[in-house]
């Protein structure tokens, strides 16, 4: 299943590129006079300039029908990125950060509207997003046949656009999960069946935490109740598997270390079905933990992996990936020069970081690094 939706997604992506390629390619050769190669070459050149232009302008307007939507639905504004640029409402003002998830090219989060009676409002939110997509990718297909006589060039252009529009509406509408990120069709597809209370319940509880960590809240601080109602059997759910991660935060910034450790190891002990950018994330916090506790060597090459490092790699604007990093280098490398380069990396992305509520936690856990470091050289 894992790798259809992977397979679907790219061929919409190809088929849907293809044609809006061929199409433009052909509509600009046939436009420019002459007949040579370079012809030709100039003509995909351009038809390549339009496919980027419109998958940049696709995702902005993308992002864009989420937040419109969103508000339409009763949501308030959190943050709006565009790659890893993001802008964020933090501490009653709004601040440009640095951040990015592997997989996804911008993010719409919201604050959602109160949980009542098993729901609340999220079709419209998940859907904004393709709507926009399709009704500008209209608009392009309607200047594509206003200008296709006189503006020939500049008609194909339009068209490119409107395809890649289409494309990137359809390659999110149509339910699919890609290594662990559900696209908006399949949150919508899960969140509206009638039987998924648990699952909305979830899903409404990553957008309030979200929330609250962007406006400087810190885990500790949120309702207990918010992280009681998880169903952890469901772990092939993206959104549970999420929400678990959240529920693994909230017990460690409440200095409940030990319960989380335990929390987690049940967890990956039936985590079959779970996915590995979520794995991953419970297997950073396992390793940060044995790190920290009692350092047992052949257990942290057990969980630090080629693929670990990778993904360390892949998040390394996370501040809990620089932590765990400074933690390796401080308490196992002994290494006082790669520690200050990741304390160094840490300092950076506490700064870019838009969950400004995380960032006081993980700096009293660098702390607790250092004395432990300090009592080892007694």
């Amino acid at each position: 299943m894992k790798k259809a939706s992977r397979f679907i997604g790219v061929l919409i992506e190809l088929v849907v590129g293809g044609i809006g390629g061929y199409v433009g390619t052909t509509i600009i050769a046939n436009a420019i006079p002459g007949e040579t190669i370079w012809i030709s070459i100039l003509g995909i050149g351009i038809a390549i300039i339009a496919l980027v232009i419109g998958a940049i302008l696709h995702i902005i307007i993308h992002e864009a029908g989420h937040l419109i939507m969103g508000r339409l639905s009763g949501y308030s504004f959190v943050s709006f990125r565009i790659f890893n640029i993001t802008f964020i409402k933090g501490n009653g003002k709004l601040m440009i950060k640095k951040f990015n998830i592997a997989g996804t090219a911008g993010q719409a989060l919201m604050s959602p509207p109160d949980f009542v009676e098993g729901a609340f409002p999220s079709a419209l939110y998940n859907f904004g997003g393709s709507i926009m997509n399709f009704i500008f990718s209209a608009i392009f297909l309607g200047m594509y046949f206003i200008f296709s006589q006189t503006f020939v060039i500049g008609s194909a252009i339009f068209f490119i656009i409107a395809i890649t529009g289409i494309g990137i509406g359809l390659a999110n509408i149509i339910p699919l999960k890609i290594d662990g990120l559900a696209n908006d069709g399949y949150n919508a597809l899960m969140l509206g069946k009638k039987k998924n209370e648990v699952t909305r319940y979830a899903w409404w509880v990553i957008l309030k935490v979200n929330a609250l960590l962007t406006q400087g809240y810190r885990y500790r601080d949120m309702p207990p109740e918010w992280f009681e109602v998880i169903d952890n059997d469901n772990l092939s759910d993206p959104i549970i598997a999420a929400a678990v991660i959240e529920k693994y935060n909230y017990l460690v910034d409440k200095n409940e270390m030990q319960e989380g450790r335990v929390f987690i190891e049940n967890i990956l002990n039936k985590a079959d079905q779970m996915f590995e950018i979520h794995k991953n994330q419970l297997r950073c916090e396992l390793l940060f933990q044995e790190l920290t506790g009692e350092r047992r060597k052949e257990e942290i090459n057990r969980l630090y992996t080629k693929d670990l490092k990778e993904y360390l790699e892949c998040t390394a604007l996370y501040p809990s990936s620089q932590r765990l990093l400074y933690a390796y280098a401080r308490l196992v490398l002994n290494d006082d020069k790669e520690a200050e380069k990741r304390l160094q990396m840490f300092e950076q992305v506490c700064l870019t970081t838009p969950l400004l509520g995380g960032v006081e936690s993980e700096r009293e856990t660098i702390q607790i690094i250092d004395r432990m470091r300090s009592q080892r050289n007694e």
